[in-house]
């Protein structure tokens, strides 16, 4: 190539300039990630209910404990009918362990895991777009693009 013309080559202002502004692509991501961890701890929320409110009656045991005023939960550990209760606590205890099979992977009593569901992202992608005025393909390029600081 001639050197005497002005065209092409790495010099200043040369190439693709950014579409968006730096900060305006971080602010699009943490909405994103915001989104994405909102519907997870609902996710979450959703299965220790199922967990401890209808598979089990854990949560039965803990309100009434906490209906015990303090100064008479030495009584109430003292009382015979606290070994029923323990007792009773251990079996819903055992139901929601690990079998043997599971051994060595967790020490939690049990284990939550949470998806995003089919189609969540596309929803946020949506939701984020119209937020910020782009479409949701361009959310989805600033999302895949950025990176967490």
């Amino acid at each position: 190539m001639n050197e005497n013309n002005k065209h092409g080559g790495t010099g200043r202002n040369q190439g693709r300039h950014n579409k968006w502004d730096p900060l305006f692509e971080y602010l699009v991501f943490y909405e994103c990630e915001r989104l994405v961890r909102e519907t997870l701890l609902r996710i979450i929320e959703k299965q220790k209910d199922k967990h401890f409110i209808w598979e089990t009656d854990l949560n039965n045991y803990w309100q009434y404990i906490s209906t015990v005023p303090i100064h008479r939960r030495t009584e109430f550990l003292e009382n015979e009918a606290k070994e029923i209760y323990f007792e009773q606590f251990q079996y819903d205890i055992d139901i929601l362990s690990p079998n043997d099979e599971c051994a060595g992977q967790s020490t939690a009593v049990i284990n939550l895991n949470a998806y995003l569901p089919w189609g969540a992202k596309s929803k946020i992608k949506e939701e984020v777009a119209k937020k910020y005025s782009i479409t949701p393909s361009q959310v989805g390029y600033i999302w895949k693009k950025t990176k967490p600081i």
